[in-house]
């Protein structure tokens, strides 16, 4: 019986080595429908950490710690600033004539505008079939289509309203259109 126990402990370990190991597959899942810009959690708080312990040591006061940390904000602000004179002063080349990307190139920072026109891009890699339903099943006409794979996705569209959602979730998680939208 105590063996018995110490094989489903062990069995247990590798089951959750194995679901650490394949972390990446899983844990996005979680945080699907939540607003992450462009950020993957794991990327966020480890790039975060990157930047504290290169400012901040763990030996330092509350009040060392504060300027640290106030130094980072600055630092971020002028990164911000810098990439709105950017899009203030520097023309980005569109990709096409398609009126919504000429349209989303006043709005977006330069960044951001070329995150949607990788989309723009992406979007002639897919084939659209309406369903009965009035969704929409957007498939691969290529095989693998690069940071979406091969799969399928449905997107509900409400013209009337201007609503728009795909299974990707792209729009809720980081507030921009995904290929299979567009």
């Amino acid at each position: 019986m105590v063996e018995d126990a110490g094989r489903s402990w062990e069995n247990g370990q590798e089951h959750f080595h194995w679901l650490w190991e394949n972390r990446e597959c899983w844990v996005p899942v979680y945080y699907m429908h939540d607003f992450f810009p462009f950020l993957q959690t794991m990327t966020r708080s480890e790039g975060f950490n990157a930047v504290l312990k290169k400012y901040a040591n763990p030996n330092n006061s509350l009040v060392e710690f504060a300027k640290q940390y106030t130094a980072i904000q600055q630092k971020v602000m002028v990164s911000v600033s810098k990439e709105h004179l950017e899009t203030l002063y520097k023309e980005v080349e569109t990709y096409s004539f398609n009126p919504l990307e000429l349209q989303v190139q006043g709005l977006y920072t330069h960044n951001i505008f070329t995150k949607f026109q990788m989309e723009m891009k992406v979007k002639t890699g897919y084939r659209c079939d309406t369903l009965q339903d009035g969704s929409f099943k957007v498939g691969s006409v290529r095989g693998i289509i690069p940071k979406y794979g091969d799969m399928d996705y449905h997107v509900q569209a409400n013209k009337d309203e201007g609503a728009y959602s795909c299974t990707c979730c792209k729009f809720e998680r980081d507030g921009k259109l995904c290929a299979h939208v567009l």
